[in-house]
């Protein structure tokens, strides 16, 4: 279910993260229901245990899973998932914007390049 990518220059613990957000999204995992304990998901995908460790501490910061001790980790979200996805994205947006700006771009520069990509992957979904 969760593949990493090797060649990402994303983090492994924030792939993971973004997978586990996606599973939940598509019903894979349902409100409640206990996620893979670490230990099973570090060798399932092969990685170290302190990397799952670090995706489900920043999921349960973000109160998308909770711990239960001695039991693991459950999903935490019914039917607010998509809410708490656009908080934490407009969190990362606003972050990133402003490191654009810290480079000196300004705001129509930042729009522009914005519409590009809206426009660009509007192409791409066009073509699937």
């Amino acid at each position: 279910m969760i593949v990493i990518d090797q060649r990402s220059n994303k983090p492994l613990y924030e792939q993971i993260y973004m997978q586990i957000i996606n599973l939940i999204a598509n019903k894979v995992y349902n409100y409640n229901e206990k996620l893979p304990s670490i230990r099973e998901l570090a060798v399932d995908i092969k990685v170290n245990p302190n990397t799952i460790q670090r995706a489900y501490q920043n999921l349960e910061s973000d109160d998308i899973i909770y711990s239960v001790k001695g039991k693991g980790y459950f999903v935490n979200v019914e039917n607010n998932l998509k809410e708490m996805v656009i908080k934490n994205d407009r969190i990362k947006l606003k972050e990133y914007l402003g490191y654009l700006m810290s480079l000196g771009f300004d705001t129509i520069e930042i729009k522009v390049m914005i519409d590009d990509i809206l426009k660009n992957m509007e192409v791409e979904n066009a073509g699937n």
